[in-house]
């Protein structure tokens, strides 16, 4: 065996270099780049429509700041195309992460502030009207034919034939509900049939009816009215009590003047 040592191979110096294999090529870097500032560009952009309605300054400035980010972006793409655009895309991406969370809190405010609160001079509402406290009248008590019997008054139809008596009562004192709706029926016919002969009468002047013929209020008169008038009648029982009167000249008279509750 031969005691020379033997030459081992040069070793490569270092160079502080990446190898092509272990590093990104120059048109990578660029492409990530590209990305990364287009992104920036969008978001900013976005920021700044969503601000358009919180005041025109400030979604400005965000305009002018996404125009600029694409300026500075392409400086970045052209500088930046060495073994750094690695780092520098993660940071790019760190940055945007924030962002991204600013514009969606953006986005919420701005939506929260998309209607603005009524003026309070524009209010349609009277609130002086709708706090004050409600006062209801009590609903007018209206008397019935048992009433009119109660105070001797008789009303006739238009044959001179009583459209209700004492008698009706079968002596119990009181018509029953059945018995009054029949003597309604016969109030109502017995009104309407003299309402061809006011034909020629004016309308009336005053009252629920004022303004309205004489005629077409006899010829749709309703229960209702009847009723108002019994209890007119009742309240001045002195005027109606023991006369007999026919109770549809009664009842046109009363409306002539104003059909009055008092």
């Amino acid at each position: 065996m031969s005691d020379e040592p033997t030459e081992s191979a040069p070793a490569k110096p270092a160079t502080g270099r990446l190898n092509a294999s272990d590093a990104l090529s120059t048109v990578d870097r660029h492409n990530q780049l590209a990305a990364a500032s287009g992104e920036m560009t969008k978001v900013l952009t976005q920021m700044s429509g969503q601000l358009g309605n919180l005041g025109g300054g400030a979604a400005k400035s965000l305009t002018k700041a996404a125009e600029s980010a694409e300026v500075v972006g392409a400086s970045v793409r052209r500088l930046l195309t060495s073994v750094f655009a690695t780092p520098i895309v993660l940071l790019i991406r760190l940055v945007l992460v924030p962002m991204r969370l600013v514009q969606g809190l953006l986005g919420k405010a701005t939506g929260s502030m998309g209607e603005a609160p009524a003026d309070d001079d524009e209010d349609p509402v009277d609130w002086d009207e709708e706090m004050a406290p409600k006062v209801t009248e009590p609903a007018r008590e209206l008397k019935d034919f048992n009433d009119l019997l109660e105070k001797n008054i008789i009303f006739f139809d238009n044959q001179k034939m009583p459209l209700f008596s004492s008698n009706m009562t079968r002596g119990l004192g009181t018509l029953g509900r059945q018995q009054q709706e029949f003597i309604m029926e016969l109030c109502l016919n017995a009104i309407k049939e003299c309402a061809p002969l006011t034909a020629g009468m004016p309308p009336v002047e005053k009252g629920r009816f004022a303004g309205q013929m004489m005629e077409d209020i006899l010829s749709d008169i309703a229960g209702e009215d009847v009723k108002r008038f019994i209890t007119f009648g009742y309240k001045y029982a002195s005027s109606y009590s023991g006369k007999n009167f026919r109770l549809s000249e009664t009842f046109a008279t009363w409306l002539m003047n104003g059909a009055p509750d008092d």
